[in-house]
C-alpha cells in the first residue's frame, strides 16, 4: 500500500488484491526464497507490508525498506513496530552506499510507473555498489495505458505499462529480463468497464485502498478468487501463451 494511501487507513482488513499480489510475488520467486541468508530490498516499499510480511515467514533474511516518501515519524514508527526484525529503514538508496553485502533480491512492486523518468531511475539502481550480476530484480506495474483512469491520476502514476514497453523500458535501463507476463486477467474487465464510465459520466472522487471496507471472510474469498486466476494464467503461460492481465511483471538482472 502506498503511504499515500496507508495515511488515510480505516480498515484494519487488507485489501484482497494487496494480500493476493504478495503471494503473487511469493509464487514468481518461489526458488529464490528456497535460499538461506538473504539480503532483499523493497525500494518505494509504502507502508512496509511487502518486508515486513517477508520477515514474519523469514526471519532469518536481512531486510531493507526504502521509500523516498517516508517522514522522519514514519520512520521512527516503523522502527518501533520492526524492533524484533531485521529491517533497515532509508528514505533513498544513497543513504545506504555503505551496505556492503550484495542483494539477492531487489523488489519494485508498483514503483517505477510513479517515476516520471523511469530509465534513470532504474538505472541509479542498477549502478549501486550492492547490486551484482546474480541480484534478481522483481518488478510489478499496472498494465495497458488504455486502461488509465482518475484513479491513476489520484495514485500520482505518469503511465502504465504492456509486457513489451515494460521489457523494452528494462532493456535500455540494462536490465536482462529472465521472464515476464502478466497477472488478475479477471480485474481486466472491472477496469476497463471502470474506464467506459468515465468516460460517460466523467471523473469521479477516487478513494484509496486504505479506506475499502471489506470483511475478512469477503477480503479471503476474493484473494482466493485472485490466486486461482493467477494459477490459470500461469499454465497458460508455461506454454507460452501469455494472457493479459491487469498487471504486468518482469523477473530480471543486471546485464
Amino acid at each position: 500500500m502506498d503511504l499515500l494511501e496507508y495515511r488515510e487507513l480505516t480498515n484494519n482488513v487488507r485489501h484482497p488484491w494487496e494480500v493476493a499480489r504478495f503471494e503473487v510475488m511469493l509464487k514468481l520467486l518461489d526458488k529464490q526464497f528456497s535460499k538461506v541468508d538473504m539480503h532483499i530490498a523493497d525500494i518505494g516499499c509504502g507502508d512496509t507490508f511487502v518486508v515486513n510480511s517477508l520477515a514474519e515467514r523469514y526471519p532469518d533474511y536481512k531486510y531493507l525498506a526504502i521509500d523516498k516518501a517516508f517522514t522522519d515519524n514514519d520512520i521512527d514508527f516503523f522502527k518501533k513496530e520492526f524492533a524484533d526484525k531485521d529491517i533497515k529503514l532509508a528514505k533513498e538508496l544513497e543513504t545506504i552506499n555503505n551496505y556492503t553485502s550484495n542483494l539477492d533480491i531487489v523488489l519494485l512492486m508498483d514503483v517505477i510507473e510513479h517515476i516520471e523518468d523511469d530509465v534513470s531511475f532504474l538505472k541509479n539502481i542498477i549502478n549501486q555498489n550492492f547490486i551484482s550480476s546474480e541480484s534478481v530484480f522483481l518488478i510489478t506495474v499496472p498494465a495497458f495505458q488504455s486502461l488509465f483512469t482518475a484513479h491513476d491520476k489520484y495514485l500520482l502514476h505518469y503511465r502504465r505499462y504492456s509486457r513489451k514497453s515494460l521489457n523494452d523500458t528494462l532493456n535500455k535501463s540494462g536490465y536482462k529480463v529472465i521472464d515476464s507476463g502478466y497477472f488478475f486477467t479477471s480485474l481486466m474487465k472491472v477496469r476497463a468497464l471502470q474506464k467506459i464510465m468515465e468516460e460517460i459520466l466523467g471523473e469521479k472522487e477516487q478513494k484509496g485502498l486504505a479506506v475499502s471496507n471489506y470483511s475478512k471472510n469477503k477480503s479471503d474469498i476474493i484473494k482466493s478468487f485472485l490466486l486461482l486466476d493467477f494459477k490459470i494464467m500461469q499454465l497458460f503461460h508455461k506454454f507460452g501463451i501469455k494472457i493479459p492481465g491487469l498487471s504486468t511483471y518482469a523477473i530480471c538482472r543486471k546485464y
